[in-house]
This record gives structure tokens, sequence and C-alpha cells, in this order.
């Protein structure tokens, strides 16, 4: 699956409308649909912003019409893969591990439709649906360079890393990121420590920033959140703090311009985009787990904080080229890290 380097946030407004309603769903026509069902409890904006953007790409260049529900409950997630199901739509997507679930039973439930995941719990030949693909994001790979620079720019000798949740797709971020503190840690012939936190949710801030304050407090002074909407609460610690803090999935340097070293990035809007034009023309991908990482443009660092110095940056570039490669090699699990 092609990825193109660059994304745009776009699709926001449309998110925010329907935030709140049990779905928004555009008039099924004769044309080609895809359905998309996001969960604004326990994905951050950002994901679920570059997820719409995606449909809505799609739907701006004719390729499909878009029907989107934006669920709130566990309900409203039902409902809504349930006229989804009535509507059957050339393929039906969400995002996060939320969902993965319903959107799995509906798969069961309907083997003649193809359905698509993001970052979904499942794996092929693990208990995933033979009509659904999971599109699945090397996050480990720009978290190691994340990793890198958060061990090179800090002068307490300890980082931190708050994720959301105790789950796979976290695990990336942090073991990636670990790593990434280690090597240099080993460059400058000093032990850095890591600390970890977990919120429990991807949404609740002031929970998070109370974690976030603690590591600050306690000498930590750069911290990776991989924590979605809670996220925010870290953003916001790190610019109380006057501490760094490395941003996640989008480029969130809006968010503290002062603050942001980088962001670690997702292409979530390329990859929807092209998963939608893919089933729309009839190449369907079902039972397929397809990765995407640095060597696709699909994940990366947004632009380093102007404190960077050249030479950080300069190796940090070189270091995503030997990722690239399959030179380096970063941890996504506590068994990968321990095997290094």
């Amino acid at each position: 699956m092609a990825m193109s380097k660059f994304w745009k946030i776009c699709g926001v407004l449309l998110l925010i409308t329907v935030i709140g309603a049990a779905g928004c769903v555009v008039p099924g026509t004769e044309e080609k649909s895809a359905g998309l069902v996001v969960d604004i409890r326990n994905a951050g904006d950002s994901f679920n912003a570059q997820t719409v953007a995606g449909l809505n790409r799609s739907a701006e260049e004719g390729v499909v019409v878009p029907l989107l529900y934006v669920v709130n409950s566990d309900r409203e997630a039902a409902e809504a893969f349930a006229e989804l199901e009535r509507k059957r739509p050339a393929v039906i997507l969400s995002t996060g591990h939320s969902l993965t679930e319903y959107l799995a039973e509906s798969a069961r439930k309907n083997p003649d439709l193809h359905y698509a995941t993001f970052d979904g719990v499942f794996h092929a030949g693990s208990g995933m649906p033979g009509n659904m693909m999971n599109v699945l994001f090397r996050s480990e790979e720009p978290s190691y360079l994340a990793g890198y620079l958060a061990g090179m720019m800090t002068k307490t000798n300890t980082v931190g890393f708050i994720g959301g949740m105790d789950i796979p797709a976290v695990d990336r971020f942090y073991y990636g990121y670990r790593a990434g503190v280690e090597a240099a840690a080993a460059e400058r012939g000093q032990y850095i420590s890591v600390e970890r936190a977990v919120v429990g949710n991807f949404y609740d801030r002031e929970a998070a920033k109370l974690l976030a304050d603690g590591m600050y407090d306690t000498s930590a002074d750069v911290i990776l959140q991989a924590a979605g909407d809670a996220g925010l609460g870290v953003i916001a610690a790190a610019k109380e703090s006057g501490t760094y803090v490395i941003g996640a999935d989008r480029d969130q340097r809006d968010l503290a311009p002062e603050n942001m070293l980088t962001s670690v990035t997702k292409n979530l809007e390329e990859a929807v985009y092209q998963t939608i034009t893919e089933y729309a023309a009839g190449r369907v991908h079902d039972g397929q787990e397809i990765w995407l990482g640095i060597a696709n443009n699909a994940t990366g660092l947004a632009p380093l904080h102007p404190a960077v110095p050249d030479a950080v940056a300069e190796k940090i570039a070189e270091l995503s080229k030997q990722i690239a490669k399959g030179r380096i090699d970063p941890p996504a699990t506590a068994e990968e890290y321990a095997a290094k």
C-alpha cells in the first residue's frame, strides 16, 4: 500500500459537529460508500481527526459516499455497526482498540462484507475474522528516534513515558522509546533513567497531568506521552513546569511551541484514504495484517524544537535512514526489548 510523505489535518469540523450524537450519516446512494465508526471515549482528538480526514478526502475526490458515525457509548457503537450492516458499504472501518471487538463481531455475522481496522488488537491467525484487515503502525521506530532525542536533551538524566493503557499499541511506543534513550545514554557514557506510568484510559487529562506533574517534580525533564486525549494533560504539565514534552500521533507543536521537542507521528489519514480507495476499486485485502513504518513514510518525527543541536538532528536523520533500511530494528514488546 503506497504512502505519501505528507498529510494534512482536515475534517475536524465534521468531527466536531457530530460529537455527542449517536451518529451522523450521509444518506446512501447508488454510488459506492465507505462506513467509518470513531469512538470519542478512548481515542485522542488527533487520532480521530486524521481518520475522519482520510474519509473526507476519499469523499472529496469522489471515491465514495462517506458514512460517518461518532459514538460515545457501547450502545451507540452497537447501533452504528448494525446500521452499517444494513447499508452494506464497500468497506466498514474503525480505529483503535475500543471498537475492534464490535468490528470483529459485525464481521463474523456478515462474512460477505469487508472490514478494516487501524491499530486494532487482533492479528492475522489469532482470532481476526477472515473478512477483516488490520493496518498497524510500527510506532516503535519513530519512538526510538524520540527516545534518542530525549536522551540527548535531558539535563537531569531522567526522562519519562506516560501511556494511555497497557496495550500492545502503547507498548510499541514505550519499548522503542526506552531503547532509543539507552542508545543516547551509551553515546553519552551516562546512565539515564526512564520512568513509566499508565493513565488507564485515553481521555482523563487530569489524571495524566497528575502523573506528569509527579515525574517533572522528581527530576524528569522530558516526557513522551502516548495517551491520546489524556496526553493533553501531560502537555499542560510541561507548559506549567517549563520542561519538555514529546507529542504523539500528529505534530502537536501548536499546543506548546516552547515545550514540544517533537512528536511521534502516524500518517493515519493516508492509510485510511488508501484503504478506502482499494476497497472501493474492488481490491480487497481481507485477512491481511499490514504493517506500516518509517520505510513507508507512514511514521516519523515532526520537526524538532529549535533548541535541538544540529549534531543531534543530523544523528536522528541518520538513525531514521538506518531504521528504514532495516539495519536498526527497535523493540516493540517486552520480549523483544529483553532480547536486545
